[in-house]
């Protein structure tokens, strides 16, 4: 496509990996509908497909993360969503030309702030720690209508939960019954750093995991107590 601001309507999204640096990214799917001509909106004669990447290195986390809340990102990297207005009534985009190995390439952006190559999926304890680090500062997110995502853990039984105030002996960890509550003490034993919090985070899933036997979403207060005293000691 030519060069200009464009109209498009959000599809969907999928966390990948770059397959140059292999930092995790953001791929965001639009239909492209629009193409501005003289200050007005003229209607494409179809749709075009395009991709938007945003990286989600250290360096770019903050423009990235300002750009996923504009379009009311859910907050979840499993099962990524976003807003009702992204998805139907669409946001303006840019595309521009650049040149790579003397050839013309087009690089699409979020205005207002052919088809790509085939999208990698981050592994697991990628998305793990993204999920984590996006928790830490936005909470679960805005698009009410996104389903839960699978690695959510599952309500442990009233009967089964252990006292609130009960403490183990041996960690000096607080006793956790819930996934939030875990997050909170990995997160003052980080000293509030939130990216080293994560890190801890996703090798005590891991290690916790492969212990018990149990998937993440299985955990119960026994696993969320181990991850808290595995990931809050500072590295």
């Amino acid at each position: 496509m030519d060069q200009g601001k464009y109209h498009g309507v959000l599809k969907y999204g999928v966390t990948s990996v770059s397959k140059t640096s292999r930092n995790p990214q953001m791929a965001l799917v639009f239909d492209v509908t629009h193409r501005l001509e003289n200050g007005k909106w003229a209607e494409m004669p179809a749709a075009q497909e395009r991709t938007i990447y945003l990286s989600m290195s250290d360096n770019a986390w903050k423009y990235t993360e300002s750009k996923l809340n504009a379009l009311g990102f859910n907050g979840s990297f499993d099962a990524p969503d976003f807003s009702h207005e992204a998805k139907t009534e669409g946001v303006e985009l840019e595309c521009v030309h650049e040149e790579y190995q003397g050839k013309t390439h087009e690089k699409w952006e979020l205005s207002s702030w052919g088809d790509g190559p085939a999208i990698e999926a981050a592994p697991s304890d990628i998305v793990r720690m993204l999920n984590a680090k996006w928790k830490a500062k936005n909470g679960n997110g805005k698009a009410a209508s996104a389903p839960p995502p699978s690695s959510q853990p599952k309500a442990p039984a009233p009967s089964t939960a252990p006292a609130p105030a009960a403490s183990s002996a041996a960690t000096g960890i607080m006793q956790v019954t819930t996934r939030d509550e875990a997050w909170q003490e990995v997160l003052a034993g980080q000293k509030n750093d939130v990216d080293e919090a994560a890190r801890a985070w996703a090798k005590a899933i891991a290690k916790v995991s492969k212990n018990s036997g149990k998937d993440e979403a299985d955990f119960g207060p026994d696993e969320w107590t181990a991850v808290a005293a595995d990931a809050s000691i500072p590295f």
